[in-house]
């Protein structure tokens, strides 16, 4: 629940997103079942008898294999598949100096937009300015290696 999207976590969306829970309980309670009575037809039979014992001429590796044979498919977690999440992490890695610098220039174009808005006839001047501040900075730091 925490990995929630902000959005989903809004008062306003909480009765859609329980809704959503209820179904999505519904439906993994359905696929059990299905898969109880397509995997193992004696399973209501088995629920019936959970405390019953087992007979004692049963071998060690049918148990086994009933142990085995008995475990619902495992769910798994909305997440990206590994090697994407690999790629992504390593892409990272190897460019951050251009994350840094994404991120310093969206910084200088907020302080840019947010001094400027409302100065001009219309808001293409706060735009303008900010596309400004984002060159003066990209200039000053091409500007920084050539001063050795």
């Amino acid at each position: 629940k925490r990995r929630r999207p902000l959005l989903l976590r809004c008062p306003c969306c909480c009765r859609l997103v329980k809704e959503k829970e209820a179904e999505r309980r519904k439906y993994k309670e359905a696929q059990l079942e299905e898969w109880a009575r397509q995997f193992r037809p004696d399973a209501r039979d088995a629920r019936a008898n959970m405390g019953a014992l087992k007979p004692a001429t049963m071998g060690a590796k049918q148990a086994a294999s009933d142990a085995a044979v008995a475990q619902p498919p495992k769910t798994t977690d909305m997440t990206l598949p590994p090697k994407v999440g690999r790629k992504c992490r390593r892409f990272f890695a190897r460019h951050f100096t251009l994350c840094i610098l994404l991120l310093a220039n969206l910084a200088v174009g907020a302080y840019g937009f947010y001094f400027n808005w409302g100065k001009g006839f219309n808001y293409w001047f706060a735009v303008a300015k900010t596309g400004g501040y984002m060159l003066d900075l990209d200039l000053s730091l091409l500007l920084v290696p050539t001063l050795r």
